[in-house]
């Protein structure tokens, strides 16, 4: 059916059926988003499989190790990493597949270059519909957060004496620490010291600030409120007391910081108070990611619904069509002319094809809900060949398109026949559309080492290698202009992978390169009835 019937076939649809559930944004961007925000993501991502073995890793990564994919895709065990770091790794590994829910761990390695770097890393398991399960995990360089939550226990360790201790002694002691904002404060909240993290962190040196009101770090609304003054009045009533919120650096930028404001007394009289700040803004980032992850999770979810929704809604109306036209081709209600047979046969056949991207996306929302079953049963598989490419004779006729067979497998075979219809079907139906013209489709089974392989060649456009380990991703359409041509719901391999894997089986495809042709290859246990082949 061409395109602009089939948007008015769904247009009709929607106006019988009431108007669709708005997402916001479509299926492919949802894809393209997840995948920018994955690749700039400040944290290192990579996902293993159950086997231990890593299978991906984002563009991060790559910068943060300075380590290309391609060595470190496939190993269990990074050479760089020490077996004194790597045990408790595994071993973290370990107890996120066992908890089967998402954990977080503080990690340590040692670098090439001898550095030791602590990582927060976030670990989620997760299982595909084949039932496969995975291993994701993000991790967060928070070395320098250690470094100051280290130097802040250090500094709090030290209040005790620094109630004791003049001024001088106080400065000499904090001077140093640039990791955090550490300085006193006058009863009237004049700065009376300054330190060396205090200057990094605000931006501001000593000669600018002594002797200057510490309201200056305070965003203005906070200021025009009274909290300030507020934290100086809680401080000589508590003693000590810790606030959360937003600071200002000299340039105007602000930052969330945690600031301890402690009151300091001799034994006679009030000395001040001493002010320690942390910058926390980039614990905060991490709580905004996490956020936008579990946003992404919700998105998904309500992608998985609307598939299922439409995807079932369409199939009635379908079904109405090809029911009441083929009642017409029989010619039930009366006579037709030869060109009145014709037109029913192109309504027949386009509606056959949204029919099968509409049996698509309905199996696409079986795999993601879990609930894909392989029921073998005895099949005669050259039988089946045999039916999948007379369904697919017209579409190539129609390019003048040849379609092959070589089926070398006798007798029948344990198989669910029909989900390898609907995989050989999917391979077929991509290789007449996108092979031009004149072109040439050819399936080959054969038995191989107690497997059973079958091939679906084609000489038509061809895949670029980069492409290759994305054709089987959901949604996943490589040449979007020629995906505007000939239609297509990026689902087809998806579906493929999830029944191949289903029957203990693979399927890969090899290139040549664009222009060369396609070959989809997958491997079944070729099993019959009673014994194993």
């Amino acid at each position: 059916m061409p395109r602009h019937r089939a948007q008015q076939l769904k247009e009709g649809t929607r106006h019988r059926q009431g108007p669709e559930r708005p997402l916001g944004i479509d299926e492919r961007d949802q894809e393209a988003l997840f995948a920018a925000f994955m690749d700039n993501s400040p944290g290192a991502s990579f996902v293993k499989n159950e086997a231990g073995r890593i299978i991906y890793v984002n563009h991060t990564f790559e910068t943060l190790f300075a380590l290309p994919s391609k060595e470190v895709l496939g190993t269990v065990h990074p050479g760089w990493i020490t077996e004194a770091d790597w045990g408790p790794i595994r071993e973290n590994d370990r107890k996120a597949l066992a908890a089967g829910h998402p954990l977080t761990f503080e990690e340590s390695t040692t670098m090439p270059n001898g550095e030791t770097k602590v990582w927060l890393s976030l670990k989620f398991p997760f299982r595909l519909p084949s039932g496969e399960r995975y291993l994701g995990t993000t991790v967060l360089d928070i070395t320098a957060l250690k470094r100051q939550e280290a130097a802040l226990r250090e500094s709090n360790q030290e209040l005790e004496r620094l109630r004791r201790l003049q001024r001088r002694e106080f400065e000499v002691m904090v001077q140093n620490i640039k990791d955090y904002a550490i300085y006193m404060v006058d009863p009237q909240g004049l700065v009376m010291s300054w330190n060396a993290g205090a200057q990094a962190i605000t931006g501001y040196t000593e000669a600018e600030v002594l002797g200057k009101s510490f309201m200056r770090f305070h965003v203005p609304e906070d200021v025009a409120e009274g909290m300030p003054q507020r934290l100086i009045e809680r401080a000589l009533e508590e003693g000590s007391v810790e606030e959360d919120g937003w600071r200002i650096r000299k340039n105007g930028e602000r930052f969330w910081a945690h600031t301890a404001l402690t009151a300091v007394h001799d034994q006679k009289r009030h000395l001040g108070f001493v002010k320690v700040v942390r910058d926390l803004t980039e614990v905060r980032q991490l709580e905004a990611i996490e956020r936008e992850l579990a946003a992404l999770g919700k998105l998904d979810h309500m992608k998985d619904d609307f598939l299922s929704v439409i995807s079932h809604e369409l199939r009635t109306p379908l079904n109405f069509i090809m029911g009441f036209a083929s009642i017409l081709d029989d010619e039930a209600a009366g006579p037709l002319t030869s060109q009145q047979h014709e037109y029913l046969g192109k309504i027949l056949y386009g509606a056959e094809r949204l029919l099968f991207h509409v049996n698509n996306l309905v199996e696409m929302s079986r795999l993601s809900a879990g609930l894909l079953q392989i029921q073998p049963a005895p099949t005669e598989y050259g039988a089946l060949i045999a039916h999948v490419l007379e369904t697919f004779r017209p579409l190539a006729d129609d390019k003048r398109i040849r379609l092959e067979s070589d089926v070398q497998v006798r007798g029948e075979i344990l198989i669910d026949g029909q989900r390898l219809t609907q995989v050989i079907g999917n391979l077929v139906d991509n290789a007449v559309k996108f092979t031009p013209d004149d072109g040439r489709v050819t399936i080959k089974a054969y038995p191989e080492d107690g497997r059973l392989i079958t091939e679906v060649a084609d000489t038509g456009i061809g895949i670029a290698p980069d492409d290759i380990p994305k054709v089987f991703e959901r949604f996943v359409q490589l040449d979007m202009t020629t995906t505007r041509t000939v239609g297509g719901t990026g689902l087809g391999l998806a579906i493929c992978k999830s029944i191949v894997e289903a029957h203990g089986g693979s399927i890969d495809v090899h290139s040549d390169g664009p222009g060369k042709g396609s070959t989809f290859r997958f491997s079944l246990p070729l099993e019959r009835e009673g014994e194993e082949a």
